[in-house]
């Protein structure tokens, strides 16, 4: 085993976690930062380093690097919150929390130091560096007040052994028993990372009915440490809130089975679990029904008046 495994993977946080490209550009701001995304397995008392780089293409700014908490919800704005000693910087011309002068077309490198000393508790630390601009008050600008926030995800695991205890299980399978044939299906799976460390769900959803089969892949979008995530697959659509874990329109009838089937990472740790629904198209019989009823009393009215 390596002493040291860094995976940088191409993901996002401006702001909320989220697994998108990093850009921030609003009314004559565009700022980016890279990489968007840092992944750190590292040993108590080993130490390893990482650049970031920041470019202003537009009108200068003053930026601000911290380092703040990263929870299930985001990134958590606590003015008390203290970060790790041992997470900090090595340049002489940027330090953390002292605000600087960028200016247009400039490109800055923050390298970023994480040496957790020995005896350091071996556990998941979830922090964020982030980056945040101001106007420039000197400049004559038409940025107004604008400001925004960048963020950097810091996935840190502390193990002498690299073998940190996984673990989840599926808090939510929300799926109707009936539904009418001609509505889209749409359902809920939720999971909860009940282990010591994060993972990300590798797996897929497959529909079985007397017609055919379908599987969809899931989103291998990382859930933390005691985080209760919605799954969600590559055909989930974004704009929706809450997100459904899926939602399939068309023509369904008579029995279906739906199951989840996923891994923790490539691991062989699997979670799996089935429902089975009903579809029938009861909203066409009831309009048939009523209809029927309606034809059937008019009826009667007209052989009544015959009379």
């Amino acid at each position: 085993m390596k002493k040291i495994t860094i995976i940088i993977v191409i993901a996002v946080i401006t702001v909320i976690f989220m697994g998108v490209r990093q850009l921030a550009d609003a009314q004559g701001l565009s700022l980016s930062l890279a990489p968007p995304l840092l992944e750190v397995l590292i040993k108590p008392g080993k130490s390893i380093t990482q650049s970031y780089k920041i470019v202003n293409e537009s009108d200068p700014v003053i930026v601000e690097f911290k380092i703040m908490e990263l929870t299930e919800n985001g990134i958590k704005n606590d003015p008390e919150f203290l970060p790790e000693k041992w997470i900090n910087t090595i340049n002489t011309d940027i330090s953390l929390n002292k605000p600087f002068l960028l200016k247009n077309k400039e490109e800055r490198q923050l390298i970023l130091r994480i040496n957790p000393p020995t005896g350091t508790p071996e556990k998941d630390y979830y922090r964020v560096l982030t980056v945040t601009t101001r106007p420039n008050p000197i400049a004559e600008t038409s940025q107004s007040s604008l400001s925004q926030t960048l963020g950097s995800p810091l996935l840190i695991t502390i193990s002498s052994t690299g073998l940190i205890p996984k673990g989840a299980q599926i808090a939510k399978f929300q799926l109707p028993t009936i539904i009418d044939s001609f509505d889209p299906l749409m359902f809920y799976i939720d999971v909860k990372n009940t282990g010591k460390t994060y993972f990300r769900p590798v797996g897929k959803i497959t529909l079985t009915g007397q017609f055919g089969k379908g599987t969809y892949n899931l989103s291998p979008n990382i859930i933390l440490s005691g985080q209760t995530r919605r799954l969600t697959t590559e055909i989930t659509s974004e704009n929706e809130e809450p997100p459904t874990t899926l939602k399939l329109p068309g023509l369904y009838l008579g029995k279906y089975n739906l199951s989840v089937d996923f891994t923790l990472d490539e691991s062989k740790m699997k979670l799996t679990e089935s429902k089975t629904f009903y579809a029938v198209p009861w909203k066409g019989i009831l309009i048939l029904g009523i209809v029927l009823l309606g034809i059937s009393q008019l009826l009667r009215f007209i052989q009544k008046n015959k009379k």
